[in-house]
């Protein structure tokens, strides 16, 4: 069963994820692989992002809209 059809199916619970990001883009490869893997290891969840640009400057929105269109 696919990790969406279980959240569907309710048998996993939903977790928003809400991130500030202001300067990260960096660091935001990293910080998103290492939710995921918590969220698979340590948690069976259905694992939902919602990354806040505050206004960065260093191209944090760039590979935000690259990375994750929609």
């Amino acid at each position: 069963m696919k990790l969406v059809e279980l959240f569907e199916s309710k048998l996993l619970p939903r977790v928003l994820v809400a991130l500030p990001c202001y300067n990260e883009q960096m660091s935001l490869p990293s910080m998103i692989s290492r939710l995921q893997e918590l969220g698979k290891k340590q948690f069976p969840v259905y694992l939902e992002f919602c990354i806040i640009n505050d206004g960065s400057e260093d191209g944090s929105e760039n590979y935000l809209a690259k990375h994750f269109p929609g």
